[in-house]
């Protein structure tokens, strides 16, 4: 690995700052920022590209559908995609207005 401790040790004194021995500091229990930030990025990472993968083949099969069947079958693949990309666009915009009015 990256670092020479484990996440939930208690490596060195608390609340120090950035080092050359800690290059994140230590928390107020003398954990090392840097060992837990290193040990976190495998699950962020691991959820990352999971759902970008499933997204990937989700869109890849809808478009497959809709390339195939064409005409109606495109018509509402499109449309329903469409509505679900502007929903979230669409709450945003009233939230402002209501704040502005």
């Amino acid at each position: 690995m990256l670092t020479d401790y484990v996440p939930d040790d208690y490596v060195g004194p608390r609340n120090q700052p950035p080092s050359s021995e800690y290059w994140f500091g230590t928390t107020t229990f003398g954990q090392d920022v840097f060992t837990q930030f290193v040990y976190g990025l495998y699950p962020v990472f691991l959820v990352g590209i999971l759902g970008g993968g499933l997204a990937t083949l989700i869109g890849m099969f809808i478009g497959f559908i809709a390339g195939y069947r064409g005409g109606m079958v495109d018509e509402s693949l499109n449309m329903l995609t469409n509505i679900v990309l502007v929903i979230p666009t669409f709450a945003l915009l009233l939230i402002i207005a209501a704040y502005l009015t």
